[in-house]
């Protein structure tokens, strides 16, 4: 547990964030890297400054990469931490190239996988997707997984379970804590059967804290990475259907073309719409019609999960038996 003297300190500056802010300019980012990163670092996860943390740290493959902290108790245990000065990430554009940052040292570092990034406010947990993919797929493509780094967790300063949430980081077991991680991240992606126990990311604290902040992770988790397969997920994977596919629909009607995405779903390309009857008879056929094709001018109305998705919106029914409609699609 955290001293009450670096609780203390923290208090005082998360107050002098609502204040005045003077002693926040002045502290820079390497004040906060000696005034809380490193006493959080020694203080409440027992790693050693001498030993354990390296700064301003060049990887020896890189020549112009250098990570702000390396934390490592060994060749393959370790994480680098990037700071940034108090309150920094408010601003979303910076906070985008930070981001960025953090993915460039990951990405172009085969043995540094974990990573987090934090300006005090927030904490932000990275692993990188090709660590995700060798340990929760046996190294083969997550297409789910669109970053090359993504963040996997993220918390507040002014959490009232911020000092449980860094113990993921504590020394002797932040490399099996977030290798767990790291499987729950797979296993949430992939959408693969049966329960993972999230509490044991944190061993050092106790079991009803465990519970509390394993459900928040896995909640984080489902909520960024459970994506909704769609009618053509299978195909994809069996090799039968391949992403970028063309589909038509033409069934006299009206026509369009629709696009497979990577993730098995359909996306309608309106720009291919064509009204081949009367249109009293195109609105008496599919109601939905006129609607839709306002709706279409936006990107993101034009994903669908399925066939039948599309076809309710356009008949404006609940249900619809698909069997019917078997002759009007072809691919392209």
């Amino acid at each position: 547990m955290p001293s009450t003297e670096l609780k203390n300190r923290l208090k005082g500056l998360q107050e002098d964030l609502s204040s005045d802010r003077r002693y926040i300019e002045q502290l820079k980012e390497s004040g906060l890297v000696s005034v809380i990163i490193v006493p959080i670092l020694e203080d409440h996860l027992g790693f050693d400054p001498l030993r354990d943390l390296h700064f301003e740290f060049k990887p020896p493959h890189s020549a112009t990469v250098h990570f702000d902290i390396l934390a490592q108790t060994s060749p393959t245990c370790n994480c680098i931490f990037e700071i940034k000065e108090v309150d920094a990430l408010a601003d979303q554009a910076l906070k985008r190239k930070a981001r960025q940052q953090v993915g460039k040292y990951l990405e172009a570092e085969d043995d540094f996988y974990f990573g987090l990034l934090t300006d005090f406010v927030d904490w932000e947990v990275f692993i990188s997707r090709y660590y995700i993919e060798r340990v929760g797929n046996e190294g083969k493509r997550i297409e789910t997984i669109k970053d090359k780094v993504p963040c996997c967790f993220e918390f507040k300063v002014d959490d009232g379970l911020f000092w449980d949430y860094l113990s993921v980081f504590a020394r002797d077991t932040f490399g099996q804590n977030l290798t767990q991680l790291t499987k729950g991240v797979a296993k949430i992606a992939l959408k693969k059967p049966g329960k993972m126990a999230w509490g044991k990311l944190f061993p050092m604290i106790d079991i009803q804290k465990q519970k509390e902040c394993g459900d928040n992770v896995r909640q984080y988790v489902i909520d960024n990475f459970s994506v909704e397969h769609g009618e053509y997920w299978k195909a994809i994977l069996a090799g039968t259907v391949h992403a970028g596919s063309r589909i038509l629909f033409d069934d006299g009607i009206i026509s369009f073309e629709m696009t497979v995405l990577s993730d098995g779903c359909l996306e309608v390309d309106p720009k291919t719409v064509m009204q081949k009857a009367p249109y009293f008879e195109v609105i008496g056929t599919y109601p939905g019609f006129g609607e839709l094709m306002n709706d279409w001018k936006d990107p993101e109305s034009c994903v669908y999960t399925d066939r039948s998705q599309v076809l309710k919106s356009l008949r404006r029914v609940k249900r619809i038996a698909m069997t019917r409609y078997d002759h009007v699609w072809s691919n392209l």
